[in-house]
């Protein structure tokens, strides 16, 4: 573990709880350490539905019924298709007791999104509501960006939360930064990338900041309280 980090970010809550917060907080993940248990209580794991379903994509839970993801996992699926597993730790063990296997309603991407990974952005809406744990928490997301000269990420240090390479099953996964009162904010959704931190080889990741408006607009749409 590094040290910890903080950055002065306005924060949007969607969630009836507090969100960001988590029961084990012990600073910036470092070439690819394993996370503690509910380190990151938002971070949910994305399968095809049925027997001997596979991750394929992770996401963030940030409102009891809606998970926050990249349209690229989603945008070609039928919600029937698909389970989100909430509070799971290590995909290797099966039936874990912190573990919440929530249906998909819905399905919402961005309606400009394009392969190119522009707009990559979705919301899954659950069926039924994420029981809030110890295990199972939401992420906070960042205000509205405002345009300017000057980026308040930049030069910042970042965490992304998953369970490998930013290609390879993290899609969909939150980037994340801590505010100055500890909780964590999810100011990207991964996008796409090429390994895990490889020199001169960028991530991609879509900036939520962008997509706040279109975010609260969906799940006031949806009339869940």
């Amino acid at each position: 573990m590094g040290n910890d980090y903080s950055l002065s970010v306005g924060v949007v809550a969607v969630a009836d709880v507090s969100c960001g917060r988590s029961q084990t907080r012990a600073g910036r993940i470092k070439n690819g350490e394993n996370a503690y248990p509910g380190e990151f209580p938002w971070l949910v794991s994305i399968r095809v539905a049925g027997p001997g379903s596979a991750h394929y994509c992770g996401g963030s839970l940030i409102h009891k019924r809606f998970v926050l993801t990249a349209a690229h996992c989603v945008h070609r699926n039928l919600p029937k298709y698909l389970v989100v597993i909430a509070g799971e730790h290590d995909l290797s063990s099966k039936g874990q007791e912190s573990e919440q296997v929530l249906s998909v309603s819905n399905i919402i991407s961005h309606s400009n999104y394009s392969k190119r990974y522009i707009n990559d952005i979705a919301l899954l809406q659950l069926t039924e509501d994420a029981t809030w744990s110890r295990f199972v928490r939401p992420v906070c997301l960042p205000d509205k960006q405002v345009d300017g000269p000057n980026d308040p990420l930049d030069g910042k240090p970042v965490t992304v939360a998953g369970w490998g390479n930013t290609d390879e099953g993290d899609s969909g996964g939150p980037l994340l930064i801590s505010d100055t009162q500890g909780r964590l904010v999810s100011v990207g959704v991964v996008s796409n990338g090429i390994g895990c931190g490889r020199p001169r080889v960028p991530g991609l990741y879509t900036r939520v900041s962008r997509y706040i408006d279109w975010i609260t607009e969906k799940i006031t749409a949806s009339g869940v309280a």
